[in-house]
């Protein structure tokens, strides 16, 4: 066991003390004196005396009352600070805060290798005894002193009995996962973070309800067993530990000072669901088992199990019941322990139940502000309460099924903010839609790929002619064709010829290896198939290919009915977590999703640029949204695609308004070609996570363009959630936003809880874009 591990374990005392009645600071100074003399701990172990104590007045008494309490706080935080190291004398501080006349504070703050909490109440005691007494003797060694007990746990970690507790905490602790918290910010470096707190006066009536539960007068179990319960909502866990300090006192060191106070690790399983009682009881043990096996060092469990200064610490959460001393007077002046402010702690939560000499009991969570916002701590204790209050109502419920979210927070969370804007009339099938735009502007421009341009009325000419021969060839409703989707104006013709045919196309990547495109042909039972004349002809028997660069056909519209629930396209996932799936997209799928846009307020597409191949689900967001507006489509060649000039000159040649892309890659064309990206005025992004910094790059480059984080699976159509990014964007993670127009998503804990804002969990989303699932996959 080592000095640093247990400065790096633990974080200093501090002990408010309100003292009533005419003080006379000269008379406490030496009482200080006399107490810090007797103790070998507070005199370096020497007979010397303690010439470091100093008293210093501070008088707030000019101030209100609430910024009084927080000049305390900040006296104490200032003290506390100091008190990091050893090396930095004195290891005792005591100050005098003058609120008025004859009303004053007592600060103690102490570093932890030298007094804990209660050898702070002590402390403050003894002195208030000498002050009455006026006890000016010389100062001689106390009994029971720490150097003794010191000895005594030497003696101790020496013996067998030492040797079982530590295998029981080997074996107990094995395998210990790192509880995740809801933290607003990333770990700091360090070892002590910054605290605050929140504090929750418990009613009577919840209070009698605790009792109950474990029936008994105390209550630690049962608030420790809400508590956990609430951790493991908000960290998706079962397995949890808890740092439970235990006075460590033994009964020949009742008067002695010192860091005696240890901690306990308590380790709960809630797997299985368990009913709140049942976490009660377990909770017992634990906590009893833990007492057993409590006088093991904590510096030397951490030695043992997470011996690196980087290692992940044993826990992150406190739990400590505290029990004030009752107000006492000592000659004429009346002493009362106050609550204390939050001193810097090396734990991320500590939950303080206190309970009063009268009986009542409070609730104070302690955060690192470093870590925490004030709100989420706020929330994160108002859930608390909710819990316990439900818990100790039905005990015999099992957790899942207790509330924890405030029925105003279950209304928002699963009524208000999971439907998005409200849709624009019914959707209409896409490829009408292209239609009505031909016939109103046949000679307009629709797709342009390098030198080739087609306009409306000849795109939609080639896919009727096309469309016909694939009806003569079977193709209908339920039928698959498949699609070699090279990126030309002839692949969007055969795309919208297999729609207007009633079929639904399977697009194939030219660039994907053979076996990829083999599969796929074989799953989906592609008969027919799609390509152009300088594709590779490998195809299986039986399949028909037809080149759609040179086929001729008649142009009438074929006119086949065909309902929303009719398949439009198979779209293939990547199969980087096994085989590739064909995901089913109907055609009332991709009208809700096209449709859409046109809710979310997002303009019309004047000029698109799509870089995504066909074979990805995001293609259809720019094709179709953009040919059923009546804009031009504008696909650079794969050469194009993988050069960010390149890609940004088109970008400035074709005057392009909408663009498509991941993350990555337009955060490569904003440093290489920002000036080429002047005429965009809506960009989407998706597919990756969209880091901050782009947001702020994208702000400061094209503050003119609205940019888009974009998020949804496959199985969802495109998109399923959207955020326009507001140019001051600061925050430390991009949200992906809200549910489009028919799409209902909620964030779920594994029990299909809803859970609360910026808590983790499941996305399960709903809603018109839920595609029908995966292809010979039921």
């Amino acid at each position: 066991m080592t000095g640093d591990t247990a400065i790096r374990t633990r974080a200093p005392s501090a002990g408010l003390f309100e003292v009533h009645g005419e003080l006379d600071g000269g008379l406490l100074q030496e009482a200080v004196r006399v107490v810090a003399g007797r103790h070998d701990i507070l005199r370096g172990g020497t007979g010397a005396g303690a010439a470091w104590v100093s008293v210093p007045l501070v008088d707030v008494s000019g101030l209100g009352p609430g910024e009084q309490d927080r000049e305390i706080g900040r006296l104490v935080a200032r003290e506390t600070a100091q008190l990091s190291a050893l090396a930095t004398p004195p290891p005792v501080r005591v100050s005098l805060v003058r609120r008025a006349p004859g009303r004053h504070v007592l600060a103690v703050t102490a570093h932890a290798l030298v007094m804990d909490r209660t050898s702070i109440g002590l402390f403050a005691h003894e002195v208030a005894r000498a002050y009455a007494s006026a006890d000016t003797g010389e100062p001689g060694p106390a009994s029971g002193s720490y150097a003794g007990f010191a000895a005594h746990r030497r003696e101790w970690l020496a013996t067998r009995a030492a040797a079982r507790d530590l295998d029981h905490w080997r074996q107990r602790l094995s395998d210990l996962p790192d509880l995740s918290l809801p933290a607003d910010r990333g770990r700091p470096g360090g070892h002590a973070h910054p605290m605050a707190g929140h504090r929750w006066q418990v009613p009577s009536t919840l209070t009698a309800r605790l009792r109950a539960v474990d029936e008994v007068d105390e209550v630690d179990d049962v608030l420790l067993a809400a508590w956990l319960a609430v951790l493991s909502r908000y960290g998706g866990q079962r397995d949890l530990a808890v740092g439970l300090p235990l006075p460590g006192r033994p009964d020949g060191w009742a008067g002695a000072l010192g860091p005696f106070e240890n901690t306990v690790v308590l380790r709960a399983d809630l797997t299985g669901d368990p009913t709140f009682a049942a976490l009660v009881d377990q909770v017992g043990r634990a906590r009893r088992q833990a007492e057993e096996h409590g006088a093991t060092p904590f510096e030397q469990l951490v030695d043992e199990l997470r011996p690196l200064p980087d290692a992940p610490p044993l826990f992150q959460v406190r739990f400590l019941h505290e029990r004030p001393t009752p107000p006492a007077t000592y000659g004429v002046l009346e002493w009362r322990e106050l609550d204390t402010t939050v001193p810097p702690s090396a734990t991320a939560l500590t939950l303080r139940l206190t309970t009063t000499p009268e009986g009542d009991l409070s609730v104070r969570l302690d955060y690192a502000s470093d870590l925490f916002d004030t709100t989420t701590a706020e929330r994160l204790l108002t859930h608390l309460r909710t819990l316990t209050e439900a818990a100790t109502e039905q005990p015999g419920r099992v957790l899942s099924a207790l509330p924890m979210l405030t029925p105003a927070e279950q209304a928002r969370l699963t009524r208000d903010w999971p439907e998005g804007p409200p849709a624009d009339g019914e959707p209409r099938l896409v490829h009408r839609m292209i239609e009505e735009r031909a016939a109103e502007h046949p000679d307009a421009v629709a797709v342009v790929a390098g030198e080739d341009k087609l306009t409306y009325g000849a795109l939609d000419g080639r896919a009727n002619g096309l469309a016909h021969r694939l009806r003569e060839l079977g193709a209908g409703p339920e039928k698959r064709v498949g699609v070699i989707a090279d990126r030309t104006t002839h692949t969007v013709v055969a795309l919208l010829a297999v729609l207007k045919a009633g079929a639904a196309y399977v697009p194939l990547d030219p660039d994907h290896p053979p076996e990829r495109q083999q599969f796929i042909l074989a799953d989906a039972g592609i008969e027919v198939l799609l390509a152009h004349t300088h594709h590779p002809q490998a195809v299986p028997d039986g399949t028909t290919v037809i080149q759609v660069d040179t086929f001729e056909g008649e142009s009438t519209d074929p006119d086949v009915p065909v309902r929303p629930d009719n398949l439009a396209y198979v779209i293939y996932t990547s199969g980087s977590t096994g085989t590739p799936k064909g995901v089913l997209v109907t055609h009332g799928n991709l009208a809700c999703a096209t449709a859409a846009r046109w809710s979310c307020g997002r303009s019309n597409p004047g000029i698109y640029c799509l870089p995504v191949p066909f074979t990805f689900d995001g293609a259809a967001a720019g094709l179709y949204w953009t040919l059923a507006a009546g804009g031009r489509l504008v696909l650079p060649d794969a050469m194009t695609v993988h050069d960010p000039r390149r890609l940004g000159r088109l970008i400035n040649l074709e005057c392009a308004t909408h663009f498509d892309a991941v993350p990555s890659q337009y955060e490569v064309l904003l440093s290489l070609c920002p000036r080429d990206l002047r005429s965009l005025r809506d960009i989407s992004v998706g597919g990756e996570v969209l880091p901050p910094h782009v947001v702020a790059q994208h702000a400061t480059m094209l503050p003119s363009a609205t940019l888009y984080n974009d998020y949804g699976p496959t199985e969802a159509t495109v998109w399923s959630t959207f955020h326009p990014c507001p140019t001051d964007f600061a925050g430390p993670t991009v949200p992906i936003g809200r549910p489009i127009p028919g799409a209902r998503v909620l964030i779920l804990d594994e029990d299909l809880n809803p859970l609360p804002q910026g808590i983790p969990g499941h996305l399960h989303i709903g809603g018109t874009g839920i595609t029908r699932g995966y292809l010979n996959r039921p």
